[in-house]
């Protein structure tokens, strides 16, 4: 067996889009085998899609196979390895090496872990269902199997189908928890509340999350009227200034209680005063819509701040009845869910980072030291796609990454993150890097593209664009900070590049059909 090299130091790679990331972690995976072939069940590799997983095997398979048949394949291996290895020769691989090392990963697939991090996530699961509190057998239930299974559920709360023993009307806590937008029908609206939620609910159950927001202490009445007299009779008002939104505001928030349903144009008036709301009530600021010709002196400021602050006060008094309503209706989806489909063996792929992070069970952290002991090496691809809930249930096995015995390889790009619809933090990348100390390195140079592609992207997307682009700051000044300029690996590839402006067409034409006739239009002038 050879001695452990450099291939298994933690590293973090910043990898930009066809900068050679999946031969990378297919080298990576060669030199690991190549330094000791006995410990390919401990190593595993992880990414988001089952056919990037299938792509990862495959470059594996392709590097031994051409390795194994020929000469220049494995001299260009070598190459590879000596460079992740910072230049130290891998001489010791040869033909018959890649060969013996095809036939172990060939003879050895079931144990080979490339997946995706979901299914590893389910895996887990499936060894150890006793300990997490589940029957003998798991199986996984697809998408549209959980949205009919939470349909199917929700309906049977409905119709007061089942006992678990609550004292609550489960159509009051939905009323409850639609309070104030009783637009959709209460079942729609359930529904959509129980999909958006159960991602996190399991983890998010304090009453002090929930619950202290439902208080309310109304303004005297007196105080109110006394309030509106002032602002209707404040004589150095225009009356075409004060008449309209702003007066239709201040009056509903005069006549409001608990149960009160503002009107959209009462909150957009009442959310411009709010977005200057301090420097308004020392005269610093007007709200934008009510600042030209509007005047402000401190008793009409006070005025507004008692109206207002009194809208305010119900808004946020019938927030914390739908807060309060939510968690209520949620602890009995979750208890029903627990019982009917948890108990007896199905389960989301979204409840695996909810059982494999729960604290309250005692048996985790046995669950957690096993697999520490079984599994050394974590190779995760696309990890800018990595949701907090994930890592949390990786660090928790992972352990220490620098002790000589374990490791951790990192492969992401923050500007290709795409699934923050599920979570997905790209922010989490630098912070286990910095929470981690992980040794860093950088893939910029593209085999997807040309230098004319190439000088378009670092164009457009460069931080000098950004600048000028509707972007929030704060989300513009995180890009600037990330960005790497973008470098073909070949100078000679061809390329073109156009900004092609989409006129608008026809009165009753439909955007995708103008663009749809300038991509077709392109494609003949090509063909």
């Amino acid at each position: 067996m050879n001695q452990p090299f450099k291939e298994f130091r933690s590293l973090a790679i910043d990898a930009s889009a066809g900068c050679g990331k999946t031969e990378m972690l297919g080298v990576r995976l060669v030199g690991m085998l190549l330094a000791d072939p006995e410990q390919l069940p401990s190593i595993v590799t992880m990414t988001f899609t089952r056919a990037a997983a299938a792509e990862i095997l495959e470059r594996l398979l392709e590097l031994l196979y051409g390795a194994a048949l020929d000469e220049k394949r494995l001299l260009q291996l070598k190459r590879q390895l000596a460079a992740m290895d910072g230049g130290a020769s891998r001489d010791e691989l040869t033909a018959e090496m890649a060969r013996l090392l095809l036939q172990k990963v060939v003879g050895a697939l079931n144990e080979l872990k490339i997946s995706t991090l979901d299914s590893f996530m389910a895996g887990i699961v499936q060894v150890f269902p006793m300990e997490l509190g589940l029957p003998g057998e798991v199986s996984m239930l697809s998408e549209a199997e959980s949205r009919s299974i939470q349909e199917q559920l929700l309906r049977r709360l409905f119709n007061d189908e089942v006992d678990l023993d609550s004292d609550d009307d489960f159509i009051e806590l939905c009323k409850e928890a639609s309070f104030g937008n009783e637009d959709k029908v209460i079942f729609a609206s359930c529904n959509e509340l129980v999909g958006r939620t159960m991602k996190f609910f399991g983890r998010r159950d304090e009453d002090s999350v929930w619950r202290h927001w439902s208080r309310f202490e109304p303004t005297s009445a007196e105080a109110l009227e006394q309030a509106w007299r002032t602002c209707r009779d404040f004589a150095d008002w225009p009356p075409r200034y004060f008449g309209g939104p702003l007066e239709a505001a201040l009056l509903a928030c005069r006549r409001a209680g608990r149960e009160t349903k503002f009107s959209r144009e009462t909150k957009t008036v009442m959310r411009a005063f709010f977005r200057v709301w301090d420097d308004f009530l020392t005269g610093g600021a007007k709200p934008e819509g009510f600042a030209q010709k509007y005047l402000y002196p401190p008793e009409l400021r006070q005025a507004i701040e008692a109206l207002f602050g009194h809208g305010r006060d119900i808004l946020l008094y019938q927030a914390g009845r739908r807060t309060e309503g939510m968690q209520k209706l949620l602890q009995r989806y979750t208890r029903l869910y627990r019982r009917e489909v948890l108990e007896k063996g199905r389960m989301a792929f979204e409840d695996l980072p909810r059982l494999l992070t729960d604290d309250g069970n005692e048996w985790r952290y046995d669950i957690d030291y096993r697999l520490n002991a079984r599994l050394k090496h974590y190779l995760v691809d696309e990890f800018q796609d990595t949701s907090r809930e994930q890592w949390q249930v990786l660090q928790s096995i992972i352990d220490d990454v620098h002790d000589g015995e374990h490791s951790l390889f990192l492969v992401g790009d923050v500007k290709q993150a795409i699934y923050g619809w599920r979570s997905g933090d790209s922010r989490l990348m630098n912070e286990v890097i910095a929470a981690l100390q992980l040794e860093q390195d950088e893939l910029r140079r593209s085999f997807r593209y040309g230098p004319e592609i190439c000088r378009a992207l670092n164009l457009l997307f460069g931080p000098e664009s950004i600048g000028r682009s509707a972007l929030p700051p704060e989300t513009a000044e995180r890009w600037r900070r990330g960005w790497k300029m973008h470098e073909a690996a070949n100078p000679d590839r061809a390329g073109e590049f156009q900004a092609i402006l989409v006129c608008e067409g026809a009165a009753n034409a439909s955007p995708v059909g103008n663009y749809a006739a300038v991509i077709l239009a392109k494609l003949r002038e090509i063909g």
